[in-house]
């Protein structure tokens, strides 16, 4: 269990360096993405309440280091993972309409459903880039490209996933099949990109593997 929080308290890290940079207080839109994490209050002063359970980092840098690959290198992949989920939850937010998660009110709740589009849409830039500070962990560039291409197609069919979600609100019935499958989408997606990605940076050449069976892959 030790482990595993230091696994999750060096993503957190990670985290707080890519959006937060020791700024004091905090302004815009950083604001809105830094509160979202649980990194500051609403008017951006900095405190340390992180909400997350951190599972798809935690599930990447597990796999990285339980094939013999150094975790330390699956850090920057492993926030990238949790930007990526963390981006899906405010548009979520706002597409349900919640107004409270983990005990606070949302994005949208308190700064409109404009702006937290706004927001969402830099977090994911911000996951773009913490894949581009693999390089700073001595990753290939080769091995980067591949990362960056199954998180991109993980979150493609995140949005199928979701996208069959909505769409079940004026079905009339809805099959087990069809529901398995937006659930693998929208849910199984990241957990299986987190897998793939952390035996991608165990491997020494780098190559693309595939989910284990019994991982949907989307």
């Amino acid at each position: 269990m030790k482990l595993l929080d230091g696994f999750r308290s060096r993503v957190e890290e990670e985290l707080r360096e890519i959006l937060v940079k020791g700024s004091t207080p905090l302004l815009g839109l950083n604001t809105m993405n830094a509160y979202h994490m649980g990194f500051c209050d609403r008017e951006g002063n900095p405190f340390n309440d992180s909400k997350g359970k951190y599972l798809r980092p935690l599930f990447c840098i597990v796999m990285c280091a339980g094939l013999g690959g150094d975790p330390e290198q699956a850090v920057s992949a492993a926030a990238a993972l949790e930007l990526a989920h963390r981006t899906t939850l405010i548009f979520d937010d706002i597409q349900d309409k919640g107004k409270e998660r983990n005990n606070q009110p949302t994005v949208w709740a308190i700064w409109g459903s404009d702006q937290a589009i706004n927001a969402g849409v830099a977090l994911s830039c911000y996951a773009r880039l913490a894949i581009h500070r693999l390089t700073l962990r001595n990753v290939p560039v080769e091995k980067v490209l591949g990362i960056q291409s199954v998180l991109e197609n993980a979150v493609i069919d995140l949005c199928h996933g979701q996208y069959m979600d909505t769409s079940f609100v004026d079905a009339v019935t809805v099959s087990v099949e069809d529901y398995l499958r937006m659930v693998r989408g929208k849910t199984g997606a990241l957990f299986a990109a987190s897998c793939v990605v952390g035996a991608m940076l165990a491997s020494p050449d780098g190559q693309e593997v595939k989910a284990p069976p019994g991982i949907p892959e989307g």
